[in-house]
């Protein structure tokens, strides 16, 4: 038995409705988690005890994995860094700076935005250091936490399935390379990779949304609450509605010796850093004998090491240039350092609570979960549908695994070695051959990455919800509740697209109707913010 049928879809179910309900993230995602083991044990014939050392055992398996074990300390280290940049005035030296510079609010969403593409490398560096290094500036022009999040967690995951260089496109092309029937496409991967880019509408729909949302003066109702908190109250988060905000540390304002510089020094350092250890990470700097090619360093560099190289080399960089500069003696730098490795602690805990539901919900019961993916996957491979309908259909279902599973790259696994052949066998019964056939399979695993994004955009136990939340100082469920209304505006605009491109077997329709649709639903629902901004 591989999964056990509608059964799955109770855990992500009653994690949602819980969220929804008590607005306390811990309390249903452990629900959520509970109620997968036990349905696992009920379904092996296990006791209920069973089930409760199993979510023990599963804990300890996903804090003794080498790779989360390393991206949970890349977090806790950027967190003390931040801590030094709050505790130093540093943070704050930088917000009065940039705010002599960047004056209007839409000049810091866009600025964050640009930022975001600019950190393309890998999801979770961007998710944490553009909310890091934006917010100070953010919280100057009184910008909610929420807005900081939602831009910050949509260039994220975005940003990195677009550029050829990025973590996630390595994920993605060994996906298409090891898929059945590929070969016979007669095309290199790389190039099939970068001949999908115009055709995924959900990415370049919703990173177009982020410049209507910073220039329109306009939002959906759940972030024109949070806005109207911030312009008029300067309450920047709704930690009464939605709960503690986590990795929130107090800035230290009366630290006259920090200047802006003392912020950008240790943020260079750290970008170059990070870019370094990439290449590092995947051998390009190992002995003579054993090094390897450049490009093929980063196509197997792991970013969890090379995060947590950078990382490190940086905290003790920051550590050593704040006490030389005068601005920290060593008792208040450890202070500071211990401050923001505390303010961490609940976005690690939501963030393993998050690895551990994505596994109950997404592995096999011979693995320790319920294998809802599978039951959706044997749900698609009985029903015959028309060609046309296939890229539309893998979409919706993609979306629906990544939210339910809180994992992009777990449902690239699956449905892209699923959607390939799919694509191959239907498109040639339905008499589509050369060119044809290949951009029908091109279309279809372009929507197989944007229904994904889109469920790593709205799904609250994704990594990335928690890592942008994090990284913006934002309550997770209230950036949950006010993200989820423009990704879903996103899908419906890029999956009207995605049909239209089914029929013409060609983008620019497609993405032009993408880009009008979204605007013209944008522009209906959302409302103007209060008048008092002014000018702006």
């Amino acid at each position: 038995m591989s999964n056990v049928g509608i059964w799955g879809l109770i855990p992500p179910i009653l994690a949602v409705y819980l969220a929804v309900s008590t607005k306390d993230v811990f309390v249903s995602l452990v629900s959520g988690i509970l109620s997968g083991v036990v349905i696992i044990a009920v379904a092996t014939g296990q006791n209920v005890l069973a089930a409760f050392t199993g979510l023990i055992d599963l804990m300890a398996d996903k804090l003794s994995d080498s790779w989360n074990a390393r991206i949970l300390l890349f977090c806790v280290l950027l967190g003390a860094l931040v801590g030094l940049f709050n505790r130093s005035g540093a943070a704050y030296a930088f917000g009065s700076w940039a705010g002599k510079f960047i004056k209007r609010r839409s000049s810091v969403l866009f600025f964050s935005w640009l930022l975001g593409i600019i950190f393309f490398l890998d999801d979770y560096f961007s998710a944490l250091s553009v909310g890091s290094v934006v917010r100070p500036i953010a919280d100057e022009k009184r910008i909610s936490r929420a807005k900081l999040a939602y831009f910050t967690h949509t260039t994220a995951p975005t940003v990195c399935v677009l550029i050829p260089f990025s973590s996630w496109v390595v994920t993605i092309i060994s996906q298409i390379r090891g898929s059945e029937g590929f070969s016979s496409l007669g095309i290199t991967e790389m190039d099939f990779f970068i001949r999908m880019i115009p055709y995924n509408l959900y990415i370049l729909v919703s990173l177009a949304l982020l410049l209507m949302v910073a220039f329109s003066k306009r939002d959906m109702q759940p972030m024109l609450i949070s806005e109207e908190r911030a312009i008029l109250e300067n309450k920047l988060m709704n930690e009464e509605l939605y709960g503690e905000c986590p990795a929130n540390i107090t800035q230290d304002n009366e630290n006259h010796n920090a200047k802006w510089f003392d912020m950008m020094i240790p943020l260079g350092v750290l970008i170059v850093a990070c870019l370094i250890s990439f290449p590092v990470s995947g051998g390009f700097f190992s002995p003579v004998e054993t090094a390897v090619p450049f490009m093929d360093a980063i196509r197997d560099a792991d970013a969890s090491k090379a995060l947590a190289y950078g990382v490190c080399f940086t905290l003790f960089f920051t550590y050593l240039y704040f006490l030389l500069r005068g601005i920290f003696n060593i008792s208040s730098a450890t202070s500071a350092l211990t401050e923001g490795m505390k303010s961490m602690m609940p976005a690690v805990l939501v963030l393993v609570l998050a690895w551990m539901i994505g596994h109950v919900i997404s592995r096999p019961v011979a693995e320790g979960g319920v294998g809802l993916p599978i039951f959706i996957d044997n749900i698609l491979r009985s029903v015959s549908l028309p060609i046309w309908l296939i890229p539309i259909s893998l979409f919706v279902i993609s979306s629906l695994i990544a939210l339910a599973t809180g994992t992009s790259w777990g449902t690239f696994g699956i449905m892209i070695p699923l959607g390939i052949p799919i694509a191959m066998t239907l498109g040639s019964a339905a008499g589509l051959e050369g060119e044809s056939l290949l951009t029908m399979v091109i279309l279809t695993v372009s929507a197989i990455v944007s229904g994904a994004v889109f469920g790593d955009n709205g799904s609250p136990i994704s990594d990335t919800t928690v890592l942008s939340a994090a990284g913006a100082s934002c309550p997770h469920l209230e950036h949950v509740a006010t993200q989820f209304p423009y990704a879903l505006i996103a899908a419906v605009s890029s999956g009207l697209g995605i049909l239209i491109a089914s029929f013409t077997l060609t983008v620019w329709p497609a993405l032009i109707t993408s880009m009008i649709t979204v605007f013209l639903i944008y522009y209906c629902l959302s409302r103007p913010l209060p008048k008092i901004l002014g000018k702006d």
